[in-house]
């Protein structure tokens, strides 16, 4: 051989199986320890070899077992038939250089008590923040059975095909337990002794759209009997012209929206019957922006932290999962000097975050749950072509690294960006035009003859455009692309048993969660001067000018002012939460996905809001009592009277945010619920008995919150003996009442949306 000659380089083998010594861990109870071997030639193919496997390696097909073959580069593998993976995904997991005891780690089960959590403490410690510190144990009885109990976790532990909370079942030979996406395979070495090995590893959900349809008003179809599976670890885009139906597919994928007819289903589970156990590892990231404007970055996560991560969770665990995360999708660099975690989101008002940086904080919220699939909405809408290339990049590194599959709509990308995907979805009116490999693949599907590179996504656009959807769905399903991309990676559905969490885990979820939202929206709304300087001034002008108007009140103008004091106190409630509600309705519907419970957020909103209230209480009382001197009223009694009004006021307007369909909807029926309340509340119309019309029209006045509130306020400063009540406590009674009732629909509404 020549000395200049190129030395061809080695070729590299990897071994598959089950055992924690392999290159790539397989964590499935049909896998063998040792499995098969895939090596790469010399020429850039590569060769697999079955290692004597119990149930066999297969190749495009189930009955197609193989001992030895030279493949192409493209074929779909069964390490038996359990467990399947194509090629270019089994290399990119390869080329990703993860360490093999990422991937798989084994403790030995010969002792009587092994726990599994997130605590140091545990044998088995799992890494997903979303595990509970003590999540499960697996104990061994007299009889050399082993039995696994889930100890209360929030999201529950799977064995084999059931879910369990608080309880505990037998485990079976090869089971395979499941705790926050971390797969335990269970082996026997000896029935009798019941030892054996658990093995480790976090796997990424396969999604299976079967018959996919979506139909709107039940005469336009949006979506029209879609069949997909994707894989773990593949970037797949989403595409097509204006209308074809990208954003519904994505939400009915996400769960977001619920199908017409078909399935959606994560690892052969449909998600309509167990969303519980489904959800909270299905990231969305939606086209708006959904951040906090007045939050900083890290205040941002450890807040979505909070409510999505069980309560034990620490907050030193929860600063290091930040900066972890920050670190994996550029927002935290040392190297570099980059640190965006202290910077403020902003808006278009207040300079923040560029429109890359902030798709990357919303990417960053979904990661902190190490979910096991990722939709995302448009994440380069808005972006220069190098922003849009920077940010598909980064969500390749994702996949590949975390080995989870991510879905993406996408509009018209350049060639650069468009190659950068594993797998593409073209859509036309609804129907699949194409599913398959991006490039070059769908450029020759659509565009035969013309140089992949030069015709591009652009060509396939123009092919979309011109020809039918008919003709376009009927051209797929009859290529082998069909036949190779759902019909041989599909598996069929299995039913999978879940159970509930405990009421006091969920009390304990609720109280975290309420105050995390109560703490981020108090930061929030504090770093807000404008609304800070209208709150503050609403109070005072209007104080000022009653006082002013019955500085020396006597008789009827004394209750005048009593009832000015009270609608007032009503409108500051009302004013402040109509549009609060419905203002979030994109971010509670998020958050909602990550285990957000609507009992928490509204709560916490009504606690805040109510202390706002208060304020603004506190203010006017204290100027009517400072100018009006004849109206000599207790002011505690007073007080308490005005900060029911106003609350009860408060979760009117919560109602009516939670009802309407948009802010200026919320703010138009503002009017509506005040004019009744004026005509009604006592001072236009007597509520002498003998006075009263009708029992229809004392009916309506009892039902209205500000009869009550001028009631109690006229009896607390003795106005007159115009009431029945000879104390304030039936009023206030009614008033606390009808805001429970209030805020009770508002929660009712909110589990809706």
């Amino acid at each position: 051989m020549n000395a200049g000659a190129p030395v061809p380089p080695s070729p590299r083998r990897w071994r598959l199986g089950r055992a924690h010594d392999n290159d790539f861990v397989v964590n499935h109870a049909s896998v063998s320890s040792h499995h098969a071997e895939l090596e790469e030639l010399a020429d850039g193919r590569f060769r697999l070899r079955d290692s004597g496997s119990r149930n066999g390696t297969f190749v495009d097909r189930e009955n197609n077992r193989i001992t030895d073959v030279v493949l192409r580069g493209d074929e779909l593998l069964w390490f038996s038939i359990g467990y399947k993976i194509p090629l270019p995904l089994l290399l990119q997991q390869l080329h990703s250089q993860r360490p093999a005891a990422e991937a798989g780690r084994q403790v030995s089960v010969d002792r009587d008590l092994i726990r599994i959590g997130r605590a140091a403490d545990n044998e088995i410690r799992l890494t997903q923040l979303v595990a509970s510190r003590y999540h499960a144990e697996i104990h061994r009885r007299p009889d050399g059975s082993l039995w696994i109990r889930d100890l209360g976790s929030k999201l529950g532990t799977r064995v084999g095909k059931r879910v369990i909370r608080d309880r505990e079942v037998q485990l079976a030979r090869d089971e395979i337990i499941e705790i926050c996406g971390e797969r335990i395979s269970v082996s026997f070495a000896n029935r009798a002794q019941a030892a054996g090995r658990l093995a480790l590893n976090r796997a990424g959900h396969t999604l299976q759209l079967e018959g996919l349809t979506y139909v709107l008003n039940d005469t336009r179809r949006l979506v029209d009997s879609v069949n997909l599976v994707m894989f773990p670890g593949e970037l797949v885009a989403i595409m097509g012209p204006s209308g074809c139906g990208k954003s519904t597919l994505l939400n009915l994928c996400s769960g977001e929206t619920k199908p017409s007819s078909g399935r959606v289903l994560y690892d052969g589970v449909e998600l309509s019957t167990a969303p519980a156990s489904i959800l909270p590892f299905v990231g969305h990231v939606a086209q708006e922006d959904l951040l906090h404007p007045d939050l900083t970055v890290n205040e941002i996560l450890r807040a979505h932290a909070r409510i999505r991560l069980p309560a034990d969770v620490q907050a030193a665990e929860i600063e290091a999962k930040i900066a972890d995360v920050c670190r994996s999708i550029g927002l935290l660099d040392e190297e570099r000097g980059i640190d965006l975690r202290n910077q403020l989101v902003g808006s278009a008002e207040k300079k923040g975050l560029s429109g890359g940086q902030k798709k990357r904080v919303g990417l960053a919220m979904e990661l902190l749950s190490d979910p096991r699939i990722i939709f995302l909405d448009e994440p380069t809408s808005g972006l220069s072509s190098y922003d849009a290339k920077q940010v598909v990049e980064l969500l390749r590194q994702v996949s590949v690294q975390k080995g989870i599959a991510i879905i993406v709509t996408i509009h018209q990308p350049a060639l650069a960006v468009y190659q950068l995907f594993d797998s593409v979805v073209f859509l036309k009116s609804g129907r699949l035009a194409f599913f398959g490999p991006a490039f070059p693949d769908a450029v020759e599907f659509f565009c035969p003859g013309q140089p992949p590179e030069q015709a591009g996504p652009d060509s396939i656009m123009e092919q979309l455009d011109q020809l039918p959807a008919a003709e376009l769905g009927n051209r797929y399903a009859a290529s082998p692309y069909a036949t190779k991309y759902f019909q041989r990676r599909s598996t069929p559905a299995e039913p999978l048993e879940t159970g509930h969490a405990s009421v006091t885990r969920r009390l304990t979820a609720i109280r975290s969660q309420v105050w995390a939202v109560f703490r981020r929206d108090l930061r929030a709304k504090s770093r807000d001067r404008q609304f800070l300087a209208i709150l503050a001034a609403q109070p005072l002008m209007i104080g000022i000018l009653v006082g002013q108007l019955f500085a020396s009140a006597a008789g009827i103008e004394r209750l005048t002012a009593t009832f000015v004091c009270a609608l007032v106190s009503f409108w500051f409630g009302l004013n402040l939460a109509a549009r609060e509600l419905v203002a979030e309705r994109p971010r509670i519907r998020r958050e909602k996905r990550g285990g957000l419970s609507p009992l928490g957020y509204v709560v916490s909103k009504a606690a805040l809001l109510s202390l706002l209230v208060l304020g603004q209480v506190v203010v006017l009382i204290g100027l009517f009592s400072l100018q009006i001197s004849t109206l000599a009223w207790p002011f505690p009694a007073v007080l308490l009277i005005g900060w029911l009004t106003a609350f009860c006021g408060l979760c009117a307007g919560m109602l009516t945010s939670a009802v309407a369909r948009s802010e200026i909807g919320a703010v138009a029926i503002v009017p509506l619920q005040l004019i009744p309340v004026i005509l009604l509340g006592g001072l236009l119309k007597s509520y002498d008995p003998g006075l009263i019309d009708t029992a229809l029209s004392r009916l309506s006045a009892d039902l209205t919150p500000l009869r009550w509130a001028f009631e109690a306020f006229s009896t607390a400063c003795d106005a007159t003996g115009l009431f029945p009540s000879p104390s304030i406590g039936l009023p206030c009674a009614v008033l606390a009442l009808m805001a429970a009732i209030g805020l009770g629909c508002s929660w009712w509404r909110v589990c809706r949306w």
